[in-house]
């Protein structure tokens, strides 16, 4: 079921009866419950064998130097890692932020449907969910889930604030202010999140509105009546005319409404984010602001190698596959269910409009461009790509079932959705999480401790995990010794590896790594001679003046 077209949703919570509002209290307390025991049992599976050094940078933000951007960054806040502060044993940390992470992730799709379907929100909230972890990949389920990419966190806290900013059971400035500081936390942690709200928030106003029932605007200029010899159809300035205004009731209708208040909040969110990057660029190494879009005329040819990378990886996968089969059987459920199926239709085409939407408004963005068209700036249109394609097959099952029907339906979902973690990541175990960090990250810490390194410097993808993992080690030992990772990403922490003195320094490379000149040259070290060689691991002090002969 969905909401009455004549009720926005804020007006529409005003009119459920007290067991209405008692059952959705219940919904939300499984969907917490719920998702926090699925997040956990993720968190202590195999999720961790995936890690690199995007996915270990946040951890060591929040062990050794936080700063409100990823290092070296004007974008991806640190929210998480700011969380995670007062957990200092490293695995506590990364097991905190993964936690976080997936737990915002999983959440989202059930705070998405809470939007666009609130009669049927726990139900496709968890389906989604489930498929989302059944259909993909086990990397493309850690991009999303992972601490490397801000995309599930920035999705939870924006749909967690346009929720509290129609939510009457509050009092007014209460829920907006907590809406407003959520959206101020999602755009801090995922500028990009407004190309996923906006749309959002105007296909569902417009698919809800009455306009709506009466065709939109395709049928209001299909209503114009042609008069007979009074030039007032369509094609003639009168009904130019009338068209224009009617266009212009639409958009003072627009502005009369919540949905308005909700768009006027998520961009001033945006901008005070963008505004904070901007500041923050003029420190950051890699600083890429102010973002410019692409130029109108390299539009379509840059949306359609964005749209190329994200068919190949995304579309003619598993995942891709299912959504486009769930999409046909949504065909087939309203060829055999007919009738009452317009109200069902509603969540799906908002999600589906708001994925295409998102999709062209993140493609247009000059630093998609430069990242050659990196197919992963698309997930959250996925995501709602997803929804949708859900939605649009099984509501309209889930509406014609009664109410026991749906008890069983939302049951059926919740188990599904708690099963899968479970068959993807195994049985939870602290001890397979450190045994799997182990295998991913710790190929050269015994070498690093045996060296007595001070420094791990080298390729961006080798030095982070390996200077976790060493420093991981040294803390199970109860030791004050740590180890300073120097590539990429190094200059936040510059001025602790720096202090030590060179006579102290001892610089672990692997043996055969090319970034080591770059690296050297990039943060100007001193000349450097090898002191010893291990199997894996070349170690490097400075070299002797001759002042100093040592």
């Amino acid at each position: 079921m969905e909401i009455p077209a004549k009720l926005s949703p804020a007006k529409a919570v005003r009119t459920e009866d007290p067991e209405q509002n008692t059952r959705q209290r219940a919904h939300a307390i499984l969907f917490w419950a719920a998702a926090a025991v699925a997040a956990v049992c993720i968190d202590f599976g195999a999720f961790h064998r995936l890690h690199n050094s995007d996915s270990i940078v946040p951890v060591l933000v929040s062990l050794y130097r936080w700063t409100p951007f990823y290092w070296d960054q004007d974008r991806f806040g640190m929210l998480v890692p700011l969380l995670a502060l007062p957990f200092r044993n490293p695995l506590a940390n990364l097991l905190v932020q993964s936690a976080i992470n997936v737990f915002c992730g999983l959440g989202a799709f059930f705070l998405c449907a809470r939007y666009v379907a609130p009669r049927a929100w726990l139900f496709t909230g968890a389906f989604s969910a489930a498929f989302f972890l059944l259909f993909n990949r086990p990397d493309t389920r850690f991009l999303y889930l992972g601490p490397a990419q801000p995309y599930g966190v920035g999705m939870f806290l924006g749909l967690g604030g346009l929720l509290l900013l129609e939510n009457v059971r509050f009092s007014r400035p209460l829920r907006i202010t907590c809406g407003f500081i959520s959206l101020l936390a999602a755009s801090w942690v995922d500028a990009a999140v407004m190309f996923v709200l906006l749309p959002l928030i105007f296909f569902r106003w417009y698919f809800i509105s009455e306009s709506f029932e009466r065709g939109g605007v395709l049928g209001f200029l299909k209503s114009q009546p042609a008069k007979d010899g009074g030039g007032e159809g369509s094609d003639s300035a009168g009904g130019r005319r009338r068209i224009a205004l009617g266009l212009v009731a639409r958009a003072r209708r627009f502005f009369d409404q919540d949905a308005a208040v909700a768009a006027a909040f998520v961009f001033c969110s945006f901008v005070a984010s963008y505004l904070y990057s901007g500041i923050v660029s003029y420190s950051a190494a890699y600083g890429d602001w102010p973002y410019p879009p692409v130029q109108p005329w390299k539009l379509p040819a840059v949306w359609l190698q964005f749209g190329k990378n994200v068919w190949f990886e995304y579309l003619m996968d598993n995942w891709g596959i299912a959504v486009a089969v769930m999409l046909a059987f949504g065909v087939v459920v309203r060829l055999v269910l007919r009738g009452r199926n317009a109200r069902t239709n509603t969540a799906a085409i908002t999600l589906i409009a708001s994925a295409v939407v998102s999709f062209l408004l993140i493609g247009s963005l000059s630093h998609v461009q430069g990242t050659e068209y990196d197919p992963r700036f698309a997930l959250q249109s996925m995501v709602l790509l997803q929804i949708g394609a859900i939605a649009w097959a099984l509501l309209p099952i889930y509406d014609r079932v009664g109410a026991s029907g749906r008890r069983a339906t939302i049951a059926a979902a919740m188990i599904l959705f708690l099963a899968a973690p479970l068959y993807l990541y195994g049985r939870p175990s602290l001890g397979k999480v450190r045994a799997d960090l182990d295998g991913t990250l710790g190929a050269y810490t015994p070498e690093i401790l045996q060296s007595g390194a001070t420094h791990i410097l080298g390729d961006y993808w080798k030095v982070w995990p390996a200077t976790y993992h060493a420093n991981l080690t040294l803390y199970e030992m109860g030791s004050d010794r740590r180890i300073w990772g120097v590539t990429d990403r190094s200059a936040a922490t510059r001025e602790f590896w720096s202090a030590i003195p060179p006579e102290k320094m001892r610089l672990a490379t692997v043996a055969g790594d090319p970034s080591v000149p770059y690296v050297l040259n990039m943060y100007s070290f001193p000349p450097l001679e090898e002191e010893q060689r291990l199997a894996d691991i070349v170690i490097l002090r400075p070299a002797p003046t001759p002042a100093d002969p040592r």
